[in-house]
């Protein structure tokens, strides 16, 4: 069973043959918008049912890929929420509820996030503002997952030291331009062994930047995957575009039963979260090299 300790990086390489939890929560999903400052930003707010969004819940932000709001980061917060019985809230941010039609408008859209400075903050805050304002949402307790874009997007968050409990990164990009310090929130990193956008080399310098930065983080290193494992749709992007990438089935199952456990961990007593045997990060798997002290 993999340890989540201050200071401690534990990095895995995962045999792929763990089951998915049995989805149990109802859940609603509906179209919202919220505002940088003028720019209209769409996202899609999951509720869970009544019998478990009585009183204040813990809640996530779900930051989509470079595609952008797309039906997946929709169903990705859908599922969230049907599992956990929390609010889950997929964001905007590239405003106007923009989605890529080609790699090169995914290029441009991410683009004007990454080369104006604050603005990717800026957007974030903009929903984390939006999404602890909500009543049913406990805004001590979020935490934010992203996916490719998204997860080197809630990476960053982390290291600027936001309010959030926790972070999740789907095969998003390690390295960053944020100088490093010490950082407080809990990280989980899941990325395919043969992405060849995050390769062995960055993931070296993301333990050595968690080491230094005293970090609880985990990275978790998945057999036989791609870039975009954890989309259904990369392989018709890999048939369409020529991109290096490909949906992985068990890969993205096990990222998602790692994720449930991983946010069951952080609110242990909140009942709200649905849990019937909650699968262990770490279980079934084998070490690709030893835990690493800060």
């Amino acid at each position: 069973m993999a340890c989540l300790r201050k200071g401690v990086i534990s990095v895995f390489f995962v045999s792929l043959f763990l089951a998915a939890s049995v989805l149990q929560a109802e859940v609603k999903g509906e179209a919202v918008q919220y505002y940088d400052g003028d720019v209209p930003l769409k996202g899609y707010l999951v509720l869970p049912d009544t019998i478990y969004a009585t009183g204040q819940t813990p809640a996530a932000i779900l930051v989509h890929e470079w595609w952008g709001h797309d039906e997946f980061i929709k169903e990705a917060a859908l599922r969230l929420a049907k599992e956990l019985g929390i609010v889950a809230f997929a964001i905007d941010m590239f405003g106007n509820g923009r989605v890529a039609k080609h790699p090169e408008d995914a290029k441009r859209f991410s683009g004007e996030i990454l080369k104006t400075k604050g603005l990717r903050e800026k957007r974030f805050r903009a929903a984390l503002k939006y999404l602890s304002s909500h009543s049913d949402v406990d805004k001590e307790k979020i935490v934010a997952l992203g996916f490719c874009f998204g997860g080197s997007t809630v990476l960053d968050m982390a290291r600027l030291n936001l309010p959030l409990s926790g972070v999740v990164s789907f095969h998003g990009g390690l390295d960053s331009k944020i100088e490093g310090g010490k950082i407080a929130s809990r990280i989980l990193v899941f990325v395919g062994e043969h992405d060849t956008l995050i390769p062995k080399e960055e993931r070296e310098r993301f333990q050595n930047e968690m080491r230094q930065a005293n970090a609880d983080a985990e990275l978790l290193v998945l057999a036989g995957a791609r870039h975009s494992f954890m989309n259904p749709r990369a392989d018709e992007y890999k048939k369409e575009f020529g991109l290096d990438m490909g949906y992985h089935q068990r890969a993205a199952e096990l990222a998602w039963s790692g994720t449930y456990a991983f946010i069951r961990q952080l609110f242990p007593r909140d009942k709200r979260i649905v849990e019937e045997k909650p699968p262990c990060i770490g279980c079934g798997i084998w070490d690709e090299s030893s835990s690493v002290k800060g």
